[in-house]
């Protein structure tokens, strides 16, 4: 396999807990078929987002807009797009 970024290398898992800075966290339930993943940095960072598909389902991706006055975020929360998951944030 090529490797085009001779300077990346992937750290132990090769997964976003290799980067330092960040706290990744998950749960789910079996039983009812659903989860939800947070992602936390050690400081508030620069969040930008794209939305896609049909019926989205999202809470505050608008404030990430360029004419708001929103520049970083805390946290990103990744839920399935019922209102269950889209509560998960609060």
């Amino acid at each position: 396999m090529k490797q085009d970024f001779p300077d990346i290398r992937c750290g132990p898992r090769n997964d976003i807990c290799d980067v330092r800075g960040i706290t990744v966290g998950a749960t789910h339930d079996e039983n009812i078929r659903t989860g939800v993943t947070i992602v936390i940095p050690e400081q508030a960072a620069i969040v930008a987002c794209t939305i896609a598909g049909g019926a989205p389902g999202t809470r505050e991706t608008d404030a990430l807009r360029v004419e708001n006055l929103v520049q970083r975020g805390d946290g990103v929360v990744l839920a399935g797009g019922s209102v269950f998951g889209l509560e998960s944030a609060s």
